[in-house]
């Protein structure tokens, strides 16, 4: 999705595009698909988001283990801490390579979710 906003190009990318079969559905894990990100290069290299600053946004982290803040006082206990830690993979981007790929050098920001 595109929208065009005074000098900004927003991209919203569907990272449930690719996982809308049976098997793909374990965990919460996102995939692009080559076609999306394919579609996404074409559309950076437009002139009308070219003369932009761009803006990319998407549900899934694009890390492999996310980043993490150690818990704290008043935090959850430590074993709900040591189950979201090691559960984080099965929450990523699976195709985050390519996605990095494809924006380097190209977008201005890059806004995800699913690591609250």
């Amino acid at each position: 999705m595109l929208h065009l906003a005074a000098d900004w190009a927003l991209i919203g990318l569907d990272s449930n595009a690719a996982e809308l079969g049976l098997l793909e559905r374990w965990f919460a894990q996102g995939s692009l698909g080559a076609a999306q990100i394919e579609r996404l290069g074409a559309l950076l290299d437009t002139p009308v988001v070219r003369q932009r600053r761009t803006l990319v946004y998407l549900h899934h982290h694009p890390f492999l283990d996310a980043f993490t803040v150690h818990a704290d006082v008043g935090d959850r206990s430590y074993l709900s801490y040591a189950l979201g830690w090691n559960t984080r993979r099965f929450r990523r981007l699976k195709d985050a390579y390519s996605l990095i790929q494809c924006i380097r050098d190209r977008v201005d920001v890059l806004l995800f979710g699913h690591q609250h």
